[in-house]
C-alpha cells in the first residue's frame, strides 16, 4: 500500500519493550530512492545523539495507531554506535551499525573506492599507504547519497526551463519502502504525480531538486491519486481545495 512520507514524519517508533520515540526524519538513498533509515528523536533520553533504524528492523506498521514497531529494545538502541546530532552519517558509521545489529553488510551502499596504483609484482609501499589513507578518508565523509525527507519536503522542484513547483509529499510503498512517486504542485496546477526517474539531482544547500522535464511537460503529468488511502494531511489538503490548490 502507498503511504505519505509527510504523515510518517508524525509517527512514532515502538520498541520491543514498549519504548516509544518520535520519528524525527527519514533518510532516503537518492540512487534508487529507497528508505535507508528512520531517524528517531531521542529527546532528553539520549541528548545530543541521533539514532538510525534500518528497514531491516521494522515490524509491520500499525497505521491506525501512527506507530511503526521496530525489532529492537531501548537498551539495544542506547548501546548502539553513537552518532552526534550535528555530525554527518558516514559510511563508517553505517558499517558500524550493520556490524552491531548484525544487519547484512550489503545494506551499506558504498561509494566507489579507489584501487591502489601499484605494480602487484613490486608493491610500492608509499602508494599502498596513500591508497589506504584515501579509503579511510572516504569512509569518514558524510554519505552524499543520503537525503533527508524532512529537508526534501521543504524544497522546491526546479524544471529544465527554470520553472519551479512546491514539493507537497513523497509517497512510498509500505511493502519495500521505496519511493513510488513524488507529489508537487503550483498555484495553477493540481498536485501532480512525478515518477522518481524524473528526479535528476538534489542541491541540499539551495533546497532544490532538479526535474528532467519542463513546465509544459509538468502541466501534462497525471494528477496525484491516493489509493486506500494516504489519508492524512495531504489528502485533507486536497479535499479542502476541491482537489486543487487555491
Amino acid at each position: 500500500m502507498n503511504r505519505s512520507l509527510k504523515q510518517i514524519l508524525g509517527y512514532s517508533a515502538l520498541t520491543k519493550d514498549g519504548g516509544k520515540r518520535p520519528i524525527a526524519d527519514v533518510l532516503l538513498d537518492d540512487r534508487g530512492w529507497k528508505t535507508r533509515y528512520l531517524v528517531l528523536d531521542t529527546g532528553k533520553w539520549l541528548a545530543g545523539r541521533r539514532v538510525l533504524v534500518s528497514p531491516r528492523a521494522f515490524g509491520f506498521p500499525r497505521w491506525s495507531e501512527n506507530v511503526i514497531p521496530v525489532k529492537l529494545t531501548l537498551d539495544q538502541i542506547k548501546n548502539s554506535p553513537p552518532l552526534e546530532a550535528d555530525m554527518p552519517v558516514t559510511l563508517q558509521h553505517q558499517r558500524d551499525l550493520a556490524n552491531y545489529y548484525e544487519w547484512p553488510p550489503t545494506d551499506v551502499e558504498q561509494a566507489p573506492l579507489p584501487e591502489p596504483v601499484t605494480d602487484r609484482l613490486t608493491p610500492d609501499t608509499q602508494a599502498l599507504e596513500d591508497w589506504q589513507t584515501t579509503r579511510q578518508q572516504i569512509a569518514q565523509q558524510g554519505d552524499p547519497h543520503l537525503q533527508s525527507a524532512g529537508s526534501l519536503l521543504k524544497s522546491k522542484f526546479i524544471m529544465s526551463d527554470g520553472a519551479d513547483a512546491d514539493i507537497d509529499d513523497i509517497v512510498i510503498s509500505d511493502e519495500d519502502w521505496h519511493v513510488v512517486y513524488w507529489v508537487a504542485s503550483t498555484p495553477r496546477r493540481a498536485p501532480a504525480q512525478i515518477e522518481p526517474s524524473l528526479v535528476t539531482s538534489v542541491n541540499q544547500p539551495a533546497s532544490t531538486v532538479t526535474l528532467m522535464l519542463d513546465a509544459g511537460a509538468f502541466s501534462n503529468l497525471p494528477e496525484a491519486t491516493f489509493v486506500d488511502k494516504i489519508d492524512g494531511a495531504l489528502d485533507e489538503s486536497l479535499r479542502s481545495h476541491g482537489g486543487r490548490r487555491a
